[in-house]
């Protein structure tokens, strides 16, 4: 499975959009999205389908990996799989 920054760079190339152009849509700094990317700094969740929305991109998948980063990063041994409510 993807990281969360593994999938906000491909998500990014595929819309042929620079890290300093996300960035500003964000309202942060290039640095932030590069470290986003580089797995070195993880948003909160809330902020993850902020990037979805910016990225154009499917919320679910980004929320996933947000949360299996967030637990790899812990030494948790889970794995995420979310499912929709009724």
């Amino acid at each position: 499975m993807k990281t969360f920054g593994q999938l906000v760079r491909e998500a990014r190339e595929n819309l042929g959009w620079s890290q300093a152009l996300v960035a500003q849509a964000l309202g942060t700094k290039h640095s932030a999205v590069s470290m986003v990317e580089t797995g070195a700094r993880l948003p909160s969740l809330k902020k993850t389908v902020l990037w979805a929305w910016i990225l154009q991109t499917e919320h679910k998948e980004l929320v996933r990996a947000i949360l299996q980063d967030k637990l790899d990063a812990a030494g948790l041994n889970y794995v995420v799989t979310l499912t929709e409510k009724a």
